[in-house]
């Protein structure tokens, strides 16, 4: 068979098949020093790398930025039980190493982040300047320029950026817990009870929405639905002595789809070698 005719019958296949690498969302957790995958129907981890974190820094939350294809996290450094210092730090999903971002100093305690654009421009991010019962939603521009209060909502501690109609939900403990819609420069509206009143952090893909209940030794892991917030126990999240403190959707191939490309091109590459004959 002559070459262009090989090409003209492969290059089809390929464009069909290599979206297969790149469609596929993991499921990210930190721990107190490690970058772990979760399983969400199984809630079973497995650890990437250490972060590479002082072992005075602890992790909060975490969030995704595709453009980039980074993870973003909120540390906290402490002296004892007083926190000294809280950093905005980079992740490399593929190895777990760290690096600082932005220093955001002690004096406002910051309790959550998230992208809030479909084209990560802005990172969107909590901070409680009068007390536990009121928040700030502000922004940073992505050079970590003075951030931008968009928002004064009521006692909100996690964030989740929804891309159907450019929605964050955001949970807020108050009366047992409650998930409210928040669009761009608007009102906050109810979505339902939350699955619990220590939901430490959420993650959102393909209309999938998780909420992940932070208690000490209770690592549930819930599936939220957007329209009348009603939950489901997913899986309990096993770990060995550890706690996982914030989740995220990266875009990352799963091992599947990875073999499901060595599959493609060792495919390929056999009928290139007998078209060559």
């Amino acid at each position: 068979m002559d070459n262009s005719v090989m090409k003209s019958a492969i290059l089809p296949l390929v464009s069909l098949l290599l979206p297969v690498a790149v469609h596929g969302q993991m499921l990210f957790g930190v721990t107190a020093k490690d970058l772990v995958t979760i399983n969400t129907t199984t809630g079973v981890t497995t650890k990437v790398a250490s972060l590479g974190l002082s072992a005075n820094v602890v992790p909060q939350a975490i969030a995704w930025n595709s453009t980039l294809g980074t993870i973003y996290g909120l540390t906290y450094e402490y002296s004892g039980s007083t926190v000294t210092d809280q950093k905005i730090i980079q992740i490399n999903p593929a190895t777990g190493a760290s690096s600082t971002v932005w220093d955001l100093g002690s004096s406002v305690p910051y309790t959550a982040l998230e992208y809030f654009s479909p084209y990560n421009t802005k990172m969107h991010y909590v901070r409680e300047p009068n007390g536990p019962n009121s928040a700030d939603l502000a922004f940073f521009w992505p050079n970590g320029v003075s951030p931008v209060v968009s928002q004064t909502p009521y006692g909100i501690s996690s964030l989740a950026y929804v891309d159907n109609g450019q929605v964050i939900v955001e949970f807020d403990p108050s009366s047992g817990g409650i998930l409210h819609g928040l669009g761009v420069n608007a009102i906050p509206y109810n979505l339902g009870a939350a699955p619990s009143p220590t939901t430490g952090d959420m993650a959102y893909s393909f209309n999938r929405l998780y909420a992940l209940d932070s208690a000490p030794g209770n690592h549930s892991l819930y599936r939220v639905a957007l329209g009348n917030g009603v939950t489901t126990l997913e899986s309990t999240v096993t770990l060995d002595g550890d706690q996982v403190r914030g989740i995220a959707f990266a875009n990352v191939p799963e091992p599947s789809e990875w073999a499901a490309c060595a599959g493609i091109g060792l495919g390929l590459w056999a009928m290139g070698r007998r078209f060559r004959r």
